[in-house]
């Protein structure tokens, strides 16, 4: 095949033309041919310059409209990708040097030019032109692939990398269509994301079989595929594509990350055989950098969006367990699924044990009265197949779906795509929540983890909510049991009082002789019923005591209280039935002037309890009452006993209801009712009690209450 080389001659001497032109002809052949083009003046040789494409110029520094250096600036703008040699008359080295720095290749002089040398001279000079091209071009690639590395590692947004890589693209190739596809690994298709020249009306439709077409064959080749006359090739997915933009051949370069394809970089052109070998390994380097920062953006999105699930999740639990209402927790429930998910209509259904249905009792953006209508008679069907996989159900479109009994209602409301999440806690089912979606959506892996944590946020805290209920009602339940009891005993107690009565005044006429002179058995047995009689009595008034202590109905009365004056009433209360049982009891009297606020009765109560309490232990010794200053706010009464003390592990019990240390011995047997009073009292009055022990060597009981209380009884 012959070589034709176009040369455009610029000289406006008849002459030296004639010359080059005959020099050109001697070197011409039939397989390596020259063809000149002869131009006068600068002027003409811009306006062939611009109609036909020249391998080379020859360019005359002396013009009638152009001379010296000058001449070369102005042509080298006119063709800047044409090698030009000068032609000049003076042997002058220094102006042909100048030349060559300002755009001109090489140079010849005027009369010393013999054929080969101008063949010579002519062909380095295009050689010279074309390597220093394939030099800038590489200079500018490199520079492309570094301005691109720079500029993608400056960001971590998936978009911003990709708006990046196809202004390089384009900056680098201007006559190609480009575009970008990611593989979706849900769905496992590749989806187009950014385009540049092309028709913006249909880049990115979607055709059925489009993960088949070019870009998924490239990705799963995971090397460039080439494809001329690409709209008649039968893989095409989309003909009418390329045939609307012109597009005749296709390339595409798939982008690797640890040797698996993220997506593709599609090029279009309109020409075939449009890419070149130097182009496809320029742009394969491209893609490969776009690639890594590509999958660099798609693990920080992956890392972000998962921040802001647990940010939300946390919300929503702190929200949720912020409340123990049912109907708050559900109201916020709502409202947080809501700016989750703003599109999307939320029903939330739980099982109720009585009508052993799934009960509808919440929903957002649908027809609620139309959702209440049919929520009571389609509780059985996505929800029971939601209960039945005891799992998350994905149902693609509700109005189809066989499962679905309320579909007109699913049409109303344009309910379209739908999650269903059952609500568990320890197991056990307490309802399913449900999300739909207006339009068809697919719901990825994580959005189904997201919303199942929500669910079990939600589960947990409607399920709290649950038992606060149930516990309330029954606490109700145990207050009006308590109630109905407390009456009951104080009714009970106040009529027991009298018969009682009536005894103990018989018996105390008996011993009187009032009926009659008593033999020594009958003045015994008259005092044990004596005895009896006023135990009994003591037990009703602790009964009546317990019974107001539990209404809330004993009040205090706080006055000035001499403590010595009230000791010693205790001394001489107690002294007579402490000399009965052998036993001594030791006040420790206070000064006088001692005194504190309080009530007076059950102050005298407390120490009283306590006191016989202490003598009923006590087999031999003694018993102990001291009085004493704590400080300032407080004061501290103390009785202390030799009697058989109590075991360690049975402290804590000693001032519980009911609680007797020893029920067998006749002596200690009583109510349990005492301590629990006296606990009670001094918890009412604002005060503390401790006990310590040792078996075989007594207790000490420490009452600790404020020098001055206040006049309410604590509930």
């Amino acid at each position: 095949m012959s070589r034709v080389t176009k040369l455009l001659l610029v000289e406006d001497n008849p002459g030296d033309a004639g010359l080059v032109e005959a020099a050109l002809g001697e070197i011409s052949t039939p397989d390596d041919e020259f063809q000149s083009v002869h131009a006068v003046r600068l002027g003409q040789a811009f306006e062939y310059a611009a109609e036909t494409s020249f391998d080379l110029i020859l360019l005359d520094l002396s013009l009638p409209d152009a001379k010296g250096l000058d001449t070369v600036t102005r042509m080298t703008a006119a063709a800047p990708s044409v090698p030009i040699v000068v032609m000049t008359g003076m042997n002058d080295q220094s102006v042909a040097i100048e030349a060559m720095r300002m755009g001109a290749q090489d140079y010849l002089v005027k009369g010393q030019v013999d054929e080969a040398m101008l063949g010579r001279t002519i062909r380095y000079a295009i050689e010279r032109k074309k390597a220093e091209a394939e030099i800038n071009r590489q200079l500018e690639r490199q520079k492309v692939l570094n301005d691109i590395n720079r500029a993608i590692a400056s960001t971590l947004d998936l978009e911003s990398v990709i708006n990046i890589l196809l202004e390089k693209v384009g900056q680098v190739f201007p006559q190609f269509g480009s575009m970008v596809h990611l593989l979706s690994p849900q769905k496992d298709v590749l989806e187009a994301l950014a385009f540049r020249y092309l028709d913006a009306g249909s880049w990115q439709q979607t055709v059925p079989g489009e993960n088949k077409g070019f870009n998924y064959i490239a990705a799963h080749l995971k090397t460039p595929l080439i494809i001329n006359d690409a709209q008649n090739d039968p893989r095409s997915r989309r003909p009418e594509f390329l045939r609307r933009n012109g597009f005749v051949c296709y390339l595409g370069l798939p982008l690797i990350v640890n040797d698996e394809a993220v997506g593709v970089l599609a090029l279009f052109a309109k020409e075939n055989d449009a890419f070149a070998d130097a182009d496809i390994q320029f742009l394969s380097t491209l893609a490969g950098q776009a690639a890594l920062a590509i999958h660099n953006s798609q693990l920080y999105q992956d890392i972000r969006a998962g921040n802001e699930r647990q940010a939300a999740l946390y919300e929503v639990n702190l929200a949720l367990t912020s409340s123990l209402d049912r109907r708050s927790i559900l109201s916020t429930l709502l409202d947080k699924i809501d700016q989750l998910l703003p599109n999307f209509a939320v029903s939330i259904r739980l099982y109720n044990g009585d009508t052993r249905t799934w009960e509808g009792v919440a929903c957002s953006n649908m027809d609620e009265a139309d959702w209440r209508t049919t929520a009571s008679k389609s509780g059985s069907g996505i929800t029971q197949a939601v209960v039945d996989a005891g799992k998350p159900l994905v149902i693609p479109d509700t109005q189809l779906d066989p499962r679905t009994h309320d579909q007109d209602f699913q049409r109303r409301n344009g309910l379209v795509s739908y999650l269903g999440v059952p609500l568990i806690v320890k197991y056990e089912i307490l309802g399913v929540i449900g999300f739909f979606s207006k339009v068809r959506h697919e719901f990825t892996p994580q959005e189904v983890e997201l919303l199942s944590t929500l669910a079990s946020q939600a589960a947990i805290a409607i399920h709290n909510a649950q038992l606060y209920d149930r516990l309330k009602r029954a606490n109700e339940t145990l207050e009006q049991t308590l109630e109905v009891k407390s009456i009951l005993t104080g009714v009970m107690a106040h009529e027991l009082k009298t018969p009682i009565q009536v005894i103990m005044g018989t018996a105390s006429l008996l011993a009187e002789g009032m009926c009659g002179e008593l033999n020594q058995e009958q003045r015994e047995r008259i005092g044990k019923i004596e005895a009896g009689s006023e135990e009994m009595l003591q037990l009703i008034e602790s009964s009546l005591d317990m019974a107001r202590l539990e209404q809330g109905k004993m009040p205090l009365l706080v006055t000035e209280i001499g403590v010595r004056e009230l000791l010693a009433e205790l001394e001489s209360e107690f002294s007579e039935t402490f000399a009965k049982k052998g036993l001594a009891l030791e006040v420790n009297h206070p000064p006088l002037g001692s005194t504190i606020k309080s009530d007076r009765v059950k102050l005298k109560e407390i120490l009283r309890n306590i006191i016989d309490n202490a003598r009923k232990y006590t087999v031999q010794g003694k018993v102990s009452l001291e009085f004493a200053v704590k400080d300032a706010e407080r004061v501290e009464f103390v009785v202390k006993d030799t009697g058989i003390g109590i075991k360690a592990e049975l402290l804590p019990k000693i001032f519980e209801l009911f609680y007797q240390v020893d029920p067998s011995q006749k002596e200690h047997a009583s109510a349990g009712l005492g301590l629990n009073i006296v606990k009670r009292l001094v918890g009412a009055m604002s005060g503390e009690i401790e006990v310590a022990s040792e078996v075989g060597r007594g207790s000490t009981f420490r009452v600790t209450l404020p020098r001055e209380i206040s006049t309410h009884l604590p509930q």
